[in-house]
């Protein structure tokens, strides 16, 4: 990222490099790659970055590139080798929303667990066993609309990655993953949007499995556009092997989907037996718990749920008709630190927070639930299952909670809900509403590590509960 501003629309010089492959929609697949003479498809891109060691970045202009070539049918990344789109067309200004890269028509059969990625039929965005890594930039990768089986938009399998300003659309299939990771060092998805048509019997918009460490910033997850006939997850990520895994999870929107039976939107199960403890960090995140749902889960954690820190989170479970939970995490010898959140949970069969684990409802030890605004939860400000704690004042005289909440109105600017359409989340005003108490407003505790709010702006030394900081006039 030596001669572009990923940011925005910055001209640069030179844009001839010697070390790159320039594919543009006029160009010819006999022509050399190069800057005056791009190739034609990506397939004959990476064939020759694959022929030269020299060859490090593939640049792309706009316009829609083919996915599907022969069998197997899959854009097979090579080690090392940067991809990006969203160039104009003299490659020398990078605006992904201007100047638009579309890989199309990705479909194709799906993959078993047990079958390498680059030897099953299917049609995907694939990095196998890469040890350099690789790196994916403005694209928008465009599933086809009926997919079959375990399909994935973006598959990557013991390949470090960074995804950037990467959009991942479409697709209607059980088992269908936007963005699939497995068994990888690190991961980073920045600006990454992942918007599916449907998913079901167990899909995921984003799913790791045993990534080391992996970040995930201004993520955006969009409702799926047709119901779920089953369970559906918007990120879900996986431990079994990896000995000290890290999970950062900040400034994204994620949105749980609508299906009859299970929504959430981040789930994340640690199955291991020991190894270091899960350092989890999930903060200044707008999250949706899913529409409908027998079952639905905004934020849950299970398993060795250690060293967890859920801060600054704006959760909501509106518009979940079942049993519904906030905030969800298994004790296992330490818990979890849960301050300046906002959960609103409206119905009947909402939890805010779902501690199980110990046997026990709380018990203070490595663990901190303070600074939360919490509005109406009518079934459980806390619950462990078995017992619940209904009152504000029975949960802060627990030990190590403090300072926490109940509105007695909704407490946000302008959630108008439902969301029909994928995106439509977004416009919602997920602030507080203006006139709210100032004890909202200004009563977070300042956490040194949080700075910023979900847009980047500072925070104040007393800092809104929320995701987003609050710049109106409060009541005293």
């Amino acid at each position: 990222m030596d001669d572009v501003d990923v940011d925005g629309e910055v001209p640069v010089e030179p844009c001839d490099r010697s070390d790159t492959v320039y594919v543009a929609i006029d160009g010819d697949d006999a022509n050399p790659g190069t800057l005056d003479a791009p190739l034609a498809t990506l397939v004959a891109a990476l064939a020759k970055v694959a022929d030269d060691e020299g060859l490090t970045r593939i640049y792309l202009g706009a316009g829609d590139f083919e996915g599907h070539y022969e069998t197997p049918s899959q854009i097979v990344l090579v080690d090392g080798v940067t991809l990006r789109g969203g160039f104009s067309s003299d490659f020398c200004t990078y605006d992904p929303a201007t100047y638009v890269t579309r890989i199309v028509e990705i479909f194709g059969r799906g993959v078993s667990d047990d079958v390498d990625p680059v030897e099953s039929p299917i049609t995907t965005v694939v990095a196998y066993d890469l040890p350099n890594g690789v790196v994916l930039e403005g694209l928008r990768i465009v599933l086809a609309e009926e997919s079959d089986d375990a399909v994935a938009g973006i598959r990557l399998a013991r390949t470090s990655a960074v995804l950037r300003d990467v959009v991942v659309e479409g697709g209607d299939g059980k088992y269908l993953h936007g963005i699939q990771v497995e068994d990888a060092p690190e991961l980073t998805l920045e600006r990454v949007t992942v918007s599916l048509q449907r998913s079901y019997q167990g899909g995921a918009a984003i799913r790791l499995d045993d990534v080391e460490e992996a970040v995930l910033r201004e993520v955006r997850v969009d409702r799926p556009y047709y119901d779920s006939s089953f369970q559906y997850t918007a990120v879900r990520s996986e431990y079994h092997d990896v000995l000290a895994p890290k999970l950062t999870i900040e400034r994204s929107m994620i949105h749980g989907g609508r299906s009859t039976s299970w929504t959430a939107g981040i789930i994340v199960e640690d199955f291991r037996a020991s190894g270091t403890r899960l350092t989890a960090r999930v903060v200044n995140n707008l999250v949706h718990a899913g529409e409908k749902g027998g079952q639905s889960y905004a934020i849950k954690f299970t398993g060795r749920s250690q060293g967890v820190s859920i801060l600054h989170n704006t959760v909501y479970l509106g518009e979940a008709t079942g049993f519904a939970y906030g905030i969800s995490y298994e004790y296992a010898y330490s818990g979890a630190d849960i301050r300046n959140n906002i959960i609103f949970a409206d119905e009947t069969s909402h939890f805010c927070v779902q501690r199980t684990g110990d046997g026990t409802i709380w018990n203070g030890m490595f663990e901190t639930l303070s600074n939360n605004l919490f509005f109406d939860c009518p079934f459980a400000l806390l619950s462990n299952g078995s017992t619940r704690i209904q009152t504000i004042e029975a949960l802060n005289a627990l030990s190590n909670v403090s300072a926490n909440h109940l509105a007695a109105s909704s407490p946000l600017a302008d959630f108008t809900g439902p969301d029909l359409l994928p995106g439509t989340m977004a416009n919602n005003d997920w602030g507080l509403a203006e006139g709210v108490p100032c004890t909202y407003a200004r009563g977070g505790f300042a956490i040194p590590s949080v700075t910023t709010d979900f847009y980047g702006r500072t925070r104040s030394a007393t800092p809104t509960i929320g995701a987003i900081e609050f710049t109106g006039e409060c009541t005293p």
